[in-house]
This record gives C-alpha cells, sequence and structure tokens, in this order.
C-alpha cells in the first residue's frame, strides 16, 4: 500500500521540510504576539534541506 505525503503550495514550490521567509516571519510575528522576542535566525535552520536539494534537485519534484 502507498501513502501518500501531505503536500501544501508551498512544499510541492520549494519541497519537503523547507520553510520560506515568509511562513518564518509570520511565526516570528506570532510569537511577538505572545509576548516573545526572537528572530528567524533563533528558530529556523534552513542549511541542511537546502545542501540536499541543491545536491539532488530531482527530490522537489516528489508529488510527481
Amino acid at each position: 500500500m502507498s501513502q501518500k505525503l501531505i503536500s501544501t503550495p508551498e512544499t510541492e514550490k520549494n519541497g519537503l521540510f523547507t520553510i520560506s521567509e515568509d511562513l518564518q516571519q509570520q511565526t516570528v510575528d506570532s510569537l511577538a504576539a505572545a509576548g516573545w522576542k526572537v528572530a528567524a535566525e533563533d528558530l529556523f535552520d534552513t542549511s541542511i534541506i537546502e545542501a540536499i536539494y541543491e545536491q539532488n534537485p530531482e527530490l522537489k519534484a516528489y508529488q510527481q
């Protein structure tokens, strides 16, 4: 039995396990509204997934 992955326009555009700068900022803004002062760099490190997709760009086409 095959399992389908959950996909969104975000993951279809950028690949699984990614988070755009816009979504990162939305998270920071949400936390700020709750009184937390953090920067996106404090929460997110996308360097590993970026390196994986750079070396294996075909992985972004997971939905096909």
